[in-house]
């Protein structure tokens, strides 16, 4: 998946450096989801101040405080990821 990731327009610094941990299901240090959420009411915050809808915004924001709320809010953004599964029922893991 990464090398396909890799050969086209998905390809970024952020897959270059955490590609290998999503794939180990590694999502410690970098930047935590809390400190993500905490952008993420910043923004959608300031987007009300504007009378703007960010509904792609507001479904992210949803996703981090499930994953925040699940005990997962130290971990790496990436970690979102097991989130997504955990909703899904294809990740128990805690």
């Amino acid at each position: 998946m990464l090398e396909l990731l890799r050969g086209g327009l998905a390809d970024s610094e952020v897959l270059r450096q955490k590609g290998h941990r999503w794939i180990d299901g590694d999502f410690t240090g970098g930047g935590s989801a809390r400190n993500q959420l905490k952008d993420l009411n910043f923004v959608l915050g300031a987007a009300r101040t504007a009378h703007l809808e960010l509904p792609l915004s507001s479904v992210i924001q949803d996703l981090f405080e499930d994953m925040v709320e699940r005990g997962d809010g130290a971990l790496d953004h990436t970690g979102i990821f097991r989130t997504l599964a955990q909703r899904n029922g294809a990740f128990t893991e805690t």
